[in-house]
């Protein structure tokens, strides 16, 4: 236990710190000093009691300083450690091992990543390259493949394999007169040859065998637009018409396609490989997955519905009919359901 500190001994610590001390008493060490740093002088002038000063604290700029300057070696150890596995750091800003870093792979450079330093210790690193060499672990080779479509009684006509998401053309031994296309990702979960699937179905069909037939389309479309999956799409759709009516900018209450909803429907199934069914329940749970995942995916790739009143809903498909309906026809209908309303405008002043 040190004897009681006065002002003149608290002045010479102060001064062995590059502090200039301001008071000239001392009454306890819980009391505010007030000090200049001398290297900080255009800062003014702090304070700080005893017990923090004997403790180690002092100026803030020099303790801003002091941890810039670590963060500045913990910057560089870390650029070389990342560096070392291919990525370069672009983050100048470090608190510990847990602080989102932005890096870029040098295999990717057109993509920005964020990872934190303790993850990337773990064995993380660029997500591209990593979902690349699980595609090389996971690569089927061309043989497999054959084979397997050999089992299914299908002649394999591409001659070599990249991936699971690669459209190969095969022959149905069934039905040697046309070349066909699937995946193999929807080959290996039961899709095939779509003429087969006909036949399988003919019987359910009673007497409507017609590829062209539209009765098993109209049914899955009911279904499907009464399905929750759409939900997100409507959502975004009827955000980007700022929830009112594009033509009236009143209430909305129908999301019109701009690109039909049928033809989204019939471009599914045959992406699937999926022949039409009388009734949903001619589908599996898994098909029907299937079927829904391909038209939210169909539904974002032909862009957003636009939010019409029912009236004018109606009023449209009454003008341009129901399927292989176009965003042209939608931009004619407006302009002039608008040049309409201008008109009425005009008269009434």
């Amino acid at each position: 236990m040190t004897k009681r500190n006065n002002i003149e001994d608290i002045k010479i610590e102060f001064t062995k710190r590059n502090y200039a001390l301001l008071d000239n008493e001392y009454k306890n060490n819980s009391q505010k000093l007030k000090y200049i740093c001398l290297k900080h002088e255009d800062n003014g002038i702090q304070s700080i009691s005893y017990r923090s000063f004997s403790r180690g604290s002092g100026c803030k700029y020099c303790g801003k300083e002091s941890m810039a300057n670590k963060q500045r070696l913990n910057l560089k150890y870390i650029e070389n450690e990342l560096y070392k596995k291919d990525l370069i750091l672009l983050s100048d800003f470090y608190v510990d091992a847990h602080t989102l870093l932005k890096f870029k792979c040098i295999h990717h450079l057109d993509i920005i990543q964020e990872l934190s330093y303790n993850t990337i210790q773990q064995g993380r690193g660029c997500k591209w390259c990593s979902r690349e060499n699980l595609s090389k672990q996971r690569r089927l080779s061309y043989d497999f493949v054959h084979n397997n479509f050999k089992k299914r009684g299908y002649e394999l006509i591409t001659d070599n394999y990249v991936n699971s998401n690669q459209k190969l053309q095969y022959i149905c031994k069934k039905h040697s007169n046309e070349i066909q296309e699937i995946t193999y990702d929807s080959f290996s979960r039961g899709s095939g040859c779509r003429f087969c699937g006909y036949e399988k179905i003919k019987d359910k069909q009673k007497g409507n065998k017609s590829r062209f037939w539209k009765g098993g389309i109209t049914s899955l479309n009911i279904y499907l637009r009464k399905s929750s999956f759409l939900n997100q799409w409507k959502i975004d759709s009827a955000k980007l018409s700022d929830f009112k009516c594009v033509i009236t900018g009143n209430k909305f209450e129908a999301i019109h396609h701009l690109y039909s909803f049928s033809n989204i429907v019939s471009e599914t199934l045959n992406n699937l490989n999926y022949p039409i069914c009388v009734n949903i329940g001619d589908y599996s749970d898994k098909e029907l997955r299937n079927i829904e995942e391909e038209c939210l995916r169909l539904h974002y790739k032909y862009g957003m519905g636009v939010c019409l009143s029912k009236d004018l809903h109606i009023e449209f498909h009454k003008l341009y009919g129901k399927g292989n309906n176009t965003p042209e026809q939608f931009e004619e209908f407006k302009k002039m359901k608008l040049n309409e309303y201008n008109n009425k405008e005009g008269i009434v002043a």
